[in-house]
């Protein structure tokens, strides 16, 4: 099995066609589709349903999707912890939005430089819409996400997992 299988798969639950999930892996439809079948043999069981338009996940894909994703986070994870124990370096993946990787993200950084002794930390930025960041987060593409949250629109609503922490408010004022 290789976790190259697990991303396509993944790919294909967020682009319902072979062809679009295909050009999003940067690979052909044929590879594409016989990386899925790799997968299912793998598995011994279909993952998805390609009768129905647009593809779906059979019930069984559809009760563990959430879990392949689990999967390559923890691969990830691991991967991360074992190149800092090997180099001293502490990298993670970070979404922001534009507006706050302007005004908040220097002040963040420049507190996380003064509390990290043994370990140099490397960090890697998106910085996207808010929606694209809660998308990156949810899939596990980022480690952390620094995003602005209304009052009625409070993320621990879509994200009841995730650990939150306020750096902050903001004041929307009108100016004529």
């Amino acid at each position: 099995m290789r976790s190259e299988w697990i991303e396509d798969l993944l790919t294909l639950v967020q682009h319902p066609n072979f062809s679009q999930a295909a050009a999003a892996r940067c690979v052909t439809q044929p590879a594409f589709s016989r990386r899925i079948q790799m997968l299912e043999t793998w598995v011994g069981a279909e993952l998805i349903d390609r009768r129905a338009r647009p593809l779906r996940l059979t019930p069984a894909g559809e009760r563990h999707a959430h879990e392949f994703r689990e999967i390559l986070n923890r691969l990830e994870t691991l991967r991360a912890k074992i190149r800092s124990d090997a180099s001293g370096i502490v990298e993670f993946r970070m979404a922001t939005q534009h507006s706050l990787a302007i005004t908040r993200l220097p002040s963040l950084i420049e507190a996380l430089a003064q509390h990290v002794d043994e370990y140099r930390v490397e960090i890697a930025i998106r910085s996207n819409a808010r929606d694209d960041c809660v998308d990156q987060f949810t899939r596990g593409e980022v480690d952390l996400m620094l995003c602005l949250e209304e009052s009625d629109n409070l993320l621990k609503n879509r994200l009841p997992w995730a650990g939150r922490l306020p750096v902050g408010s903001e004041a929307l004022v009108p100016v004529s």
